[in-house]
């Protein structure tokens, strides 16, 4: 039993447990005031309605689409060097685990003996000799524990720099989008160029370097209304 203590508490210190992520919506005051005055914008002027929504709102969709589908690389890539850094420590605690296991069974041994004076000398000696094999596996534990969670606090900030990213986005593109369709609205017919930008990012073999590139494609918008 006291062996099964032993071994839960080194697996303990070399298992990382990976972030968990969800998808949600951007909360901006910005925008959430554009989306008022839109509101108010609408009942103001109704005969725009048609005209500016049909424009702008399937320009809206896409920025709530791409952002989504940012996030998504975002995740998948985070999850994918995670499987990679777990892999990687996979055979070391398989090892700490045999070893642990091989040093309780040669104490565990000595119960089997007839004789108790034979018995208790062989208690004695084994775990004077197994407590040294017991501290070199707790030694190698935390260092393997320490790597383990350097490389996901690597994964981890690389991660929160790509969700910021789609997140910033995600908030200029439906920021623009809502102004203009206000102005729309407002009577001002307008001619809109929105850049769309679709962050991608890969790793390298070692699961430590990110890459980021974008690229863009313009789509143009005009009001049928515009003068």
């Amino acid at each position: 039993m006291c062996c099964k203590v032993a071994l839960l508490v080194l697996c303990l210190g070399v298992v990382a447990l990976a972030a968990r992520h969800e998808f949600k919506i951007v909360v901006d005051p910005k925008i959430d005031r554009l989306k008022k005055q839109t509101d108010l914008l609408s009942a103001s002027n109704p005969n725009q309605v048609p005209d500016c929504f049909n424009t702008y709102k399937p320009i809206l969709t896409q920025a709530t689409n791409q952002y989504e589908t940012d996030f998504s690389k975002c995740s998948s890539t985070y999850d994918q060097a995670s499987t990679q850094i777990d892999a990687q420590w996979a055979s070391n605690l398989t090892q700490i685990s045999q070893n642990v296991n091989t040093t309780c069974a040669e104490i565990n041994n000595c119960a089997n003996i007839v004789g108790y004076i034979e018995a208790f000398e062989c208690f004695a000696e084994l775990s004077a000799a197994d407590s040294k094999a017991m501290y070199s596996i707790s030694a190698d534990a935390k260092n393997i524990s320490s790597d383990i969670q350097n490389a996901y606090q690597t994964i981890d900030s690389q991660l929160a720099v790509c969700v910021n990213n789609a997140e910033s986005t995600y908030v200029t593109s439906t920021t623009s989008t809502y102004e203009q369709l206000n102005a729309c609205l407002n009577g001002n017919g307008t001619e809109t160029t929105t850049a769309w930008i679709t962050t991608d990012g890969t790793w390298n073999s070692t699961g430590t370097t990110w890459n980021s590139s974008v690229s863009y494609e313009n789509t143009t918008a005009r009001s049928i209304n515009s003068p």
